[in-house]
């Protein structure tokens, strides 16, 4: 069963033997009994993916959206490539009518901070095609949403943004009704919800099994996939890995299998230690002592940096100069919207997927009208006219809380807030760079991560900021 980890069981499921082959290689051989967290494995079959799957949209909770302004039986098509850094793999045409499905999950009528997808009143854009706004929201006899009303902008074809207007800042994928191909997917995930099944039971591994580990959804999916053959790949774009399945899935009955998913949603969030949350605790009854106990820290312990993965970046609505990013940080509550410098040095296509460094107890600020959640660590030659991610190592956690080599456990302060605070930060930053081996160091101290140090591709001796 592609649930049980056997390789008939995975490879059933869709992963490629070159993740498993990359597996092998990054686990080794050893005498001793020892366990590998599943997220190594999961992370080799991201990374072949990545690389090698077809993008394809995909609606697996659908909504249907009308557009009440479209011309009545007129339809579009849009252009897209198969894979936005493989252009050996072609285009795809993706039909647009006036009557589309959006995912359920691209609409919330009580959207919390932060939300810039679809919601009554509020525009967002459908990719590769126009903005549209809901004016009106049917619902059926059970108070169910069962439809969205929405005009269109016709001057916002393919990206377009007319002059004086606001830049949309919500991107949705959507099918058309008309065209969508329907199919079976498969949501299969880790089969026991412990990385250690039966240890805090006694043995009794039953009692780790994952209610969750599989659930079956009818979705509809662009007219590109109709031809996909039974093992072969594709990424759900803002989903997941997917393999037609090689038994069940045939033309004209599609059913595909999650290998996994876009990113790590298991991964360990990495608490403050009990100093470091006993201070925090001081701070917050208004007895002074948490500052004063902070203040005995050494001033690198005191900043929560953590490993990321940048989900997707996109130009500043307001100002060429930024990016505004979505970062994985494994925050319980989402990804953070991170505000960067980057536009001039890194394109904007190749930043989605990235692995990267991220500063995550400033003060949130706003930059240029959006609200930044932290700052992206880089390394840079201001004469040179480069700036580069600081990387983590493969395998590397995201989440994982980064360490200085010699300076103990971190100890980070939970924001650093007053001016006091955030002279922190421009302290440590002093003595913040790369060596002669491009590694990140502090006062020559490396800064690691369980999988190694973190690094630039090809700044050394230079700073990090």
């Amino acid at each position: 069963a592609p649930r049980m980890p056997p390789l008939s069981g995975v490879r059933r499921r869709g992963y490629t033997p070159e993740a498993l082959r990359l597996f092998c290689e990054r686990v080794g051989i050893s005498k001793a009994d020892s366990n590998i967290d599943m997220s190594v494995l999961e992370d080799c079959a991201r990374e072949v993916l990545e690389s090698s799957a077809p993008r394809a949209f995909a609606v697996l909770d659908p909504i249907k959206l009308t557009i009440t302004n479209w011309p009545e039986g007129e339809v579009e098509e849009f252009e897209a490539a198969a894979h936005p850094k493989r252009p050996e793999l072609g285009t795809r045409k993706i039909p647009f009518s006036g009557s589309v499905f959006i995912d359920a999950d691209d609409f919330n009528e009580d959207p919390p901070k932060g939300y810039f997808r679809l919601t009554p009143g509020g525009q967002v854009r459908l990719r590769f095609a126009y903005v549209v706004t809901c004016d009106e929201v049917v619902r059926g006899k059970d108070g169910k949403v069962t439809e969205l009303k929405c005009t269109y902008d016709p001057e916002t074809r393919a990206g377009a943004t007319p002059e004086g207007a606001s830049k949309v800042k919500g991107i949705i994928q959507w099918v058309s009704e008309e065209h969508g191909v329907p199919c079976e997917v498969r949501l299969y995930d880790r089969l026991f919800k412990a990385a250690s099944p039966g240890a805090d039971h006694d043995g009794d591994f039953l009692k780790d099994i994952n209610p969750d580990s599989i659930r079956v959804c009818k979705g509809l999916a662009e007219p590109a996939v109709a031809g996909t053959a039974a093992g072969s790949h594709v990424q759900f774009e803002r989903v997941g890995y997917f393999c037609a399945d090689a038994e069940d899935s045939k033309e004209g009955s599609l059913v595909f299998n999650r290998v996994v998913s876009l990113r790590d949603s298991w991964a360990v969030k990495t608490p403050p230690p009990a100093k470091a949350q006993k201070g925090q605790q001081q701070q917050k009854g208004g007895g002074g002592g948490g500052a004063a106990a902070q203040a005995d820290v050494d001033p690198v312990l005191r900043l929560d940096i953590r490993v990321g993965k940048i989900l997707s970046a996109e130009k500043h609505p307001d100002a060429d100069s930024l990016y505004v990013e979505q970062i994985d940080l494994g925050d319980e509550s989402g990804p953070r919207t991170v505000v960067s410098g980057l536009a001039k040095y890194i394109p904007v296509e190749d930043l989605a997927g990235r692995r990267c460094t991220v500063l995550c107890n400033l003060k949130p600020a706003k930059m240029r009208g959006v609200l930044s959640e932290g700052m992206v660590l880089c390394a840079s030659d201001d004469d040179a006219g480069v700036v580069e991610l600081l990387e983590p190592p493969e395998g590397a956690e995201v989440g994982e809380r980064v360490r200085v080599e010699g300076r103990g456990d971190p100890q980070p302060d939970e924001v650093l807030k007053s001016k006091t605070q955030q002279k922190v930060w421009t302290t440590v930053a002093e003595d913040l760079k790369t060596d002669e081996e491009g590694a990140a160091v502090f006062k020559g101290d490396a800064l690691t991560t369980s999988a190694g140090k973190l690094t630039s591709q090809t700044l050394k001796g230079k700073p990090i900021s």
